[in-house]
């Protein structure tokens, strides 16, 4: 914020829970006993690392890639898998929805555009761009095209 001019949020890409196929999961406390896959080095690692319940979990594995988690979720080796909403959604949609979304997630994370401090004028401009966008329903269609779901910020 204090080198960049930015626009106001646009998207919330949460870190989200995926279950794997009859797994239920309600509450943070559920995920105790389950088997937790997500990436090394991601941002789904370091804020699932950085939660209370973080110590009282039996399992969490990392793997190099998303696919990995995935593959593990397809052959049962794990129950959920810990994710930014539009990389899970996007990959969830093109597998026809194949896991669930649980309601728990570990909290918002708002997308915005930076440029260059200098650029002020554009990044106005930018701004009525997107609000336009937003405002005529061009963004949630997209949105829903790609991720199955509606995560634009009004």
């Amino acid at each position: 914020e204090k080198t960049m001019s930015l626009t106001r949020p646009y998207l919330n890409n949460r870190i989200i829970l995926m279950t794997a196929p009859n797994v239920s999961l309600v509450t943070k406390e559920s995920l105790i006993d389950l088997r937790i896959g997500t990436q090394a080095k991601s941002s789904a690692l370091a804020v699932v690392q950085q939660d209370p319940i973080f110590p009282d979990l039996k399992s969490l594995n990392e793997y190099n890639t998303y696919d990995e988690v995935i593959m593990d979720m397809n052959a049962g080796r794990i129950d959920v898998m810990a994710v930014d909403e539009v990389l899970g959604m996007y990959k969830n949609a093109k597998m026809d929805n194949k896991f669930g979304v649980s309601t728990v997630d570990f909290g918002d994370d708002f997308y915005v555009v930076g440029l260059r401090k200098e650029d002020k004028l554009l990044t106005e401009q930018l701004q009525k761009a997107m609000d336009a966008v937003i405002a005529n329903g061009t963004a949630k269609t997209i949105s829903e095209k790609w991720f199955g779901t509606d995560i634009v910020v009004k």
